[in-house]
C-alpha cells in the first residue's frame, strides 16, 4: 500500500509544480499580451497616411472663444454644433459655480469663468438659470469682470462690453520700431508674435461688434462699465512695472497725435506680415487665438470669404472642432474615437453635463487649441518600437515616411537670431512652416532613432539634418527654448500687455 501511495505523492507534487510553472508562464504572458492589443490598436488608429492624431484638449476658453468668433464674423453656428459646444462648457463648470484652467480641479479661473459664461448667453443660456446663477456669483466675489486678463478686456471690448481705453495700448506703429529699441516683436515669443500681429489690426480698427440685450453681461461687473477708465493699478515696490503702467497712460493719450501716413504704412506692413504667416493648412502659427485674430484682422480689413487668406484661415479654425460619441456602455476606462474637421482620433470620454441638451448621438464637442500630429506620430512610434513592433513592418515604415515628409526646411521666424542655421525641424501640428520647435524636433529623432533610421540610407541625411538644426538652436547660456534662440527679454514680462506670463520664450529645463 506504502508503495502504491508514493507515487500518488510524486504526482501531487509535480501537478502543484506544474500548476506554479503555469501561473508563471501566464504571468510573464499577461504583458506581452497587453502589449500585442496595444499595438494592434495603435495599428488600427494610423491614418492612411502614416500619422496618428489624438484629441487635443484645453480649458474651455477655447470652446466659448469659438463661440464669440462665429458672433463676430456674423455667422450664424450650426444648431448641432452650437448645443454640443454648451453641453461642453456646462460639463466642465465646477460645483462653487467657475470654470478652471486645469479642468474640473481649480481653482476657478476669473478670465476662463468670465468667457465660458459669455459664451453661454450668446447660446441662449437665461441669466436666472440655476448654473449661471452659481458662475455670476463667484465671478463678483472673485472682483467682476473687470479682474479678467488682458485677452479677455479685449474681448470685453470687442462686444461692447467695457470700453476700448481698458485694455493696455496696443499702437500698431510698434511693427515699425528697429531692432535695437528696447521692445521689437522679435524678441517675443512665437506664439505672443503671432497672435499679436492680427490683434494690433484689431486694435487699430477698435472694433465693436453690438450683442443683444440677452447676450450683454452687465451683471458681471462690480462697477459701471462705462466708468472703467485705467484697469491696471500702480503697485508698491515695483518701479518697472509702474513705469511701463505709465507709458501706457501717456500712450492712449497721444495715439491720436501719430501721422496719418506712419500709421498707414504700420497697418499695411501687419496685414502683409500675417497673410504671409497664414500660408498654408494650419492657418497662422497654427494656433486658435492667432487663427481667429488673423480671419478678425481681415475682416475688418474689408475681405471676405471671397479672398483665399480669409476662406482658408475660416477653414483651419473650423478643422479644430471634435466631436465625440456618447457610448454610456463602454468603461471608464475604454477609448472612444472621436472626428474633428477631417481628421479621426482617439480619447477619454467627456463629463456628460446634466445641462446635456436633446442632442443625439453625439453629446458634446470642444474646440481644440491646435492640432497635434507630429507630436502624437513620434510618441505612438516610440511607443510601438518599445512595444517589440517590427521595425520593418508598414506601420512603422509609414510613420518614418510620413515624419519625413513634415521635416521643415523653410526659414522661418527662427532665423531673426540665427541667420546663417540650415532648417531641419519639425513642428507641433500639420502645417506650421514658420515655426518649428526644439521639442517636437528632439522627439521626432529620439523616435526615429529607436526605428532604426540610421541604419536606413535614404533617409540618413535628413536626420543628420534635424539634428544639427537642433544643435544649432542652443541658447547663449547653454539651454534651450522652445522656438527660439535668446528669447530672454524678462523686463518685458512687466509691460501690461503681459499679464498672462508666458510672452517670452526662455530656456528651460526640459
Amino acid at each position: 500500500m506504502n508503495k502504491n501511495k508514493r507515487p500518488e505523492k510524486s504526482n501531487s507534487k509535480k501537478a502543484k509544480s506544474t500548476t506554479k510553472a503555469h501561473k508563471q508562464v501566464v504571468a510573464l504572458l499577461q504583458p506581452r499580451e497587453a502589449l500585442k492589443r496595444v499595438i494592434k490598436r495603435f495599428r488600427s488608429l494610423q491614418s492612411p497616411e502614416g500619422y496618428w492624431v489624438f484629441a487635443l484638449e484645453a480649458d474651455v476658453t477655447i470652446p466659448s472663444e469659438y463661440i464669440m468668433f462665429y458672433r463676430f464674423q456674423g455667422r450664424e453656428l450650426d444648431p448641432n454644433v452650437a448645443e454640443r459646444l454648451g453641453n461642453y462648457i456646462r460639463a466642465k463648470q465646477m460645483k462653487d459655480g467657475g470654470w478652471p484652467l486645469h479642468d474640473l480641479d481649480g481653482p476657478i479661473n476669473i478670465s476662463a469663468s468670465v468667457k465660458a459664461y459669455m459664451a453661454l448667453k450668446m447660446l441662449g443660456d437665461d441669466k436666472d438659470a440655476e448654473h449661471m446663477v452659481r458662475a455670476r456669483t463667484v465671478i463678483l466675489a472673485k472682483g467682476g469682470a473687470e479682474s479678467a486678463n488682458v485677452f479677455t478686456r479685449i474681448c470685453l471690448a470687442t462686444f461692447g462690453q467695457i470700453p476700448w481705453h481698458c485694455p493696455p495700448a496696443m499702437p500698431i506703429e510698434i511693427v515699425l520700431l528697429p531692432k535695437w529699441f528696447f521692445f521689437h516683436l522679435d524678441k517675443v515669443s512665437y506664439w505672443s508674435r503671432s497672435v499679436i500681429f492680427p490683434l494690433l489690426i484689431m486694435y487699430a480698427k477698435k472694433p465693436v461688434c453690438s450683442l443683444r440685450l440677452n447676450e450683454s453681461i452687465p451683471e458681471l461687473f462690480c462697477k459701471n462699465q462705462e466708468e472703467l477708465v485705467h484697469i491696471d493699478r500702480y503697485r508698491d515696490k515695483a518701479f518697472r512695472k509702474n513705469l511701463f503702467i505709465l507709458l501706457d497712460r501717456f500712450l492712449k493719450r497721444t495715439l491720436h497725435l501719430i501721422p496719418k501716413s506712419i500709421h498707414n504704412k504700420a497697418l499695411n506692413y501687419a496685414e502683409k506680415w500675417t497673410r504671409a504667416h497664414m500660408a498654408g493648412r494650419g492657418g497662422i502659427g497654427a494656433i486658435f487665438p492667432a487663427m481667429a485674430n488673423a480671419v478678425n484682422a481681415l475682416k475688418l480689413l474689408g475681405y471676405d470669404e471671397s479672398d483665399p487668406d480669409f476662406s482658408r484661415g475660416m477653414k483651419a479654425v473650423d478643422d479644430l472642432i471634435v466631436d465625440r460619441f456618447n457610448v454610456p456602455e463602454k468603461s471608464p476606462t475604454e477609448h472612444t474615437v472621436v472626428t474633428g474637421g477631417r481628421e479621426l482620433s482617439a480619447a477619454l470620454e467627456l463629463d456628460i453635463s446634466p445641462n446635456t441638451g436633446t442632442a443625439q448621438n453625439l453629446n458634446q464637442c470642444m474646440c481644440q487649441p491646435c492640432n497635434s500630429p507630429i507630436w502624437d506620430t513620434c510618441l505612438a512610434l516610440s511607443a510601438m518600437m518599445e512595444a517589440g513592433e517590427d521595425q520593418n513592418s508598414a506601420t512603422i515604415q509609414n510613420s518614418i515616411k510620413w515624419l519625413f515628409e513634415q521635416q521643415i526646411f523653410y526659414k522661418g521666424d527662427w532665423t531673426s537670431k540665427a541667420p546663417n542655421i540650415e532648417g531641419g525641424g519639425w513642428a507641433f501640428q500639420f502645417e506650421n512652416t514658420f515655426y518649428p520647435d526644439l521639442d517636437d524636433t528632439a522627439m521626432v529623432l529620439m523616435a526615429m532613432a529607436r526605428a532604426g533610421v540610421l541604419e536606413m540610407e535614404e533617409h540618413r541625411e535628413n536626420f543628420i539634418k534635424g539634428v544639427n538644426w537642433l544643435i544649432g538652436m542652443q541658447c547663449t547660456g547653454g539651454g534651450y527654448a522652445a522656438f527660439d534662440i535668446d528669447n530672454n527679454a524678462l523686463y518685458l514680462n512687466d509691460i501690461p500687455f503681459a499679464d498672462h506670463g508666458a510672452l517670452l520664450d526662455p530656456p528651460t529645463s526640459d
